[in-house]
């Protein structure tokens, strides 16, 4: 065999590390001078391993000696039989001749011989592939494992143990076990950072054959990292999760192996759970750390290519879970790819349509921070950096239409006929409303569909709904003039008064306002429908001159329109338009324009002021009118046998009376004569759990427990009216 006399020094010159690679897969794998480990004790173990240790010690390169060499192979063939103290002489051994041999080569390199450099080849593709089989066996017979031999060996000490074979197996079982007792998970950072180490190594001068340079840098260096993270207890340690990312990101970055890890992402995100956020993690690290961001990119465009069924379950939510992780580290290669990705919005797996929603409201998120800072820096003095600012993030016009875009997106998805997405809708909506931009086109569209939505058939998407209504009321907009408080009264007086206030304005400087307006507007309507009579004189006249072809016409086609008739109304169609712009723009654009010339700065100022006042006290009533056609609804759903809707019900309630809403007074005196009679059961749980209520005192010793109850829901809805409702959630004030 070829690789057995390469290591055994024989016919071949060179080392083949790709054949050994391939020779390790062989059950049973052979070695030339192997050394019978298994029936060695402790001590024996110690003293064998301890040549090899000195050897290496003298120079890393006696490792090419093929009875140092063939005696690392065995142990590490018999790693189950190993005692503690073999094992970390074991890896002490393969890990210090490595480090020295990579130190060497990289003298090497700094020196004036170009070819001395790769002359270090072989002996570091032998340390390689050692560390890599330390690897392999490590994770074999430790970890997980461990834990099946333990729970196998507590089973046969309950059983008061074996005799005879059962004995002799149960001892085999228990040498294995000694490997057990070393704490690989301990030493694995160490591995890695010598790992990473290799993995600086210059291939291209090492090797100028790339399938040699693949077999070091993929097979004994990527390939280990990536078998290091299929366990999960693994990447709960940072720096074990850090290190397996940063030697991927080196194989990747300064080897080329950009395709293997791309593929192995892939896998890792179809079979393995866990893997979702880590790998969205691992390329964030190679992103921001080695500035590779191509990788990120091919692997989100491969994910938008695939498919999802119905009743595919397990990997849509792997997917889901790793495209929302990726909004969230690297929201701007997202963004790169967001038209690909959208189609996922009409998958039919439901996991992914709930993904999608939420990295649309995480790149939502994004754009709108991203217009605050430049913002904010704008405003501290940072205008000459407005230009590489707008070359990272782009302009704010197109920032603005991906938003608009974006939030179009997600108002489609209220109609989704799943309740899940639907939830999930309605719950990334809620978190954007903490967002410093208030999004006021959006919101009314958003509020709109959520008071449709409080007839929804789920009672998990109208709770939701009912809190997005509470949110839309305590992070509304209209809270900088007047305090905030939603009286629909006081918002109109004041839309009254500005209104009055605008026509004196615009009336006492001759400006076109709003009246000039309508009356254009009259009399285009008063032209049109003269020049309607007008046509239609003209097509009775013109009928009656062709009464003979008419007829004709008519016999054949009784619904067919005359095509005279069909003409004229064409050109009416053109012709009212341009008729129209010519009477706006010869008295509003043009006179408006020349009247605002020849103002004063401060008067046009002033105009400008109430116009945006006027506008900004119709949408405060809009929204007002809003909230005031869903108290119905929630009124309704106070008498929910759903507990959360009910608690969410009052909640809602409590903050319309705090904003003084006209509609929750009606509200809370439906709770005070219904919920204290029908639903004393949920104001028990309410009173047990989740609100804190002053009871004046009131104590079950004062009757018994139903009367009780209802007393105390009838104090609550007092306190509702009163507004001193206060939440107190996990802690439990009154034990009823």
């Amino acid at each position: 065999m070829t690789s057995q006399d390469d290591a055994g020094g024989g016919s071949s010159d060179r080392y083949n590390l790709a054949d050994e690679l391939l020779l390790l897969k062989d059950e049973p794998y052979i070695i030339p001078q192997e050394t019978a480990v298994e029936d060695m004790n402790a001590s024996e173990q110690i003293s064998t391993l301890d040549t090899a240790i000195d050897a290496i010690t003298n120079s890393p390169d006696n490792v090419a000696t093929p009875e140092i060499y063939d005696l690392i192979r065995s142990y590490l063939k018999h790693f189950a039989n190993l005692c503690p103290n073999a094992c970390n002489k074991l890896l002490d051994v393969i890990a210090s001749g490595m480090s020295n041999a990579l130190d060497e080569a990289q003298r090497e390199l700094d020196g004036d011989d170009p070819n001395a450099y790769s002359s270090h080849a072989e002996t570091l593709e032998r340390y390689a592939f050692l560390l890599q089989s330390l690897v392999s066996v490590a994770e074999k017979y430790s970890g997980a494992r461990a834990d099946n031999r333990g729970s196998a060996a507590a089973i046969v000490a309950a059983r008061g143990g074996r005799r005879g074979a059962g004995a002799k197996s149960a001892a085999a079982k228990s040498g294995s076990a000694k490997a057990d007792a070393w704490a690989w998970s301990n030493s694995i950072p160490a591995v890695l950072t010598l790992m990473s180490k290799a993995a600086r190594v210059r291939s291209e001068r090492m090797w100028t054959v790339s399938a040699a340079r693949d077999s070091f840098i993929s097979g004994c260096l990527l390939r280990p990292a990536l078998l290091l993270q299929e366990n999960e207890s693994y990447l709960k340690v940072q720096a074990i999760k850090l290190g397996i990312f940063k030697v991927i990101c080196q194989a990747v970055k300064a080897h080329g192996q950009a395709f293997s890890a791309q593929t192995s992402i892939m896998q890792s995100l179809q079979y393995y759970e866990h893997l979702a956020e880590p790998m969205a993690e691992l390329l964030a690290v190679m992103r921001l750390e080695f500035d590779y961001e191509r990788l990120g990119e091919e692997v989100l465009r491969e994910v938008a290519a695939k498919n999802f069924g119905a009743m595919d379950t397990k990997s849509p939510r792997s997917f889901g879970r790793f495209l929302v992780r990726m909004a969230e580290l690297s929201p701007r290669s997202v963004l790169k790819q967001i038209s690909l990705l959208q189609k996922h919005l009409d998958s039919e797996s439901y996991p992914m349509r709930n993904a999608l929603i939420e990295t649309l409201g995480l790149l939502i998120k994004e754009l709108a921070l991203i217009d605050n800072s430049l913002n904010a820096d704008g405003n501290n003095g940072g205008n000459g950096d407005e230009t590489m600012a707008n070359e990272n993030h782009g302009s704010a016009e197109a920032r603005k239409k991906q938003i608009e875009t974006f939030f179009d997106l997600l108002i489609e998805r209220f109609l989704d006929l799943n309740s899940y997405v639907r939830s999930k809708l309605i719950t990334v909506c809620s978190g954007l409303l903490d967002l410093p931009t208030k999004f006021p086109k959006q919101r009314t569209e958003i509020t709109d569909m959520v008071v449709r939505h409080l007839q929804d058939k789920s009672s998990g998407v109208r709770k939701n709904a009912i809190a997005l209504l509470t949110k839309l009321i305590l992070t509304h907009p209209f809270g900088m003039l007047h305090g905030g408080e939603l009286s629909l009264q006081e918002w109109q007086k004041r839309f009254d008064i500005v209104s009055k206030e605008l026509v004196q304005t615009e009336g006492s400087l001759n400006l076109p306002g709003e009246h000039s307006v309508d009356q254009d507007g009259e009399s285009e309507a008063d032209d049109e429908e003269m020049d309607d009579d007008n046509e239609d004189d003209q097509g009775s006249d013109e009928q009656d001159g062709d009464d003979t072809v008419m007829q004709d016409e008519d016999d054949d086609d009784e619904d067919a329109p005359p095509a005279r008739s069909r003409k004229s109304k064409v050109k009416k169609e053109i012709a009212k338009p341009k008729a129209k712009e010519g009477r706006r723009s010869g008295v509003d654009l043009q006179a408006l324009a020349a009247a605002q010339a020849e103002m004063e700065p401060v008067d046009a100022e002033k105009v400008m002021r109430l116009r945006l006042t006027k506008r900004y006290y119709a949408d405060a009533i809009a929204f007002i009118t809003q909230l005031e056609t869903a108290m119905p609804n929630l009124t309704l759903l106070l008498a929910s046998t759903n507990k959360a809707e009910v608690l969410e019900s009052i909640e809602f309630f409590r903050v319309a009376y705090e904003y003084k809403l006209s509609g929750a007074a009606a509200g809370v005196e439906w709770q005070k004569s219904n919920v204290t009679v029908r639903f004393g059961r949920i104001m028990e749980d309410v009173l047990d759990g989740r609100l804190h209520v002053p009871l004046n005192g009131l104590t079950k010793e004062a009757g018994d427990r139903p009367a009780f109850c209802h007393i105390a829901a009838y104090s609550l809805i007092r306190e509702v009216l009163s507004g001193f409702v206060v939440h107190y959630i996990g802690t439990k004030q009154h034990n009823i």
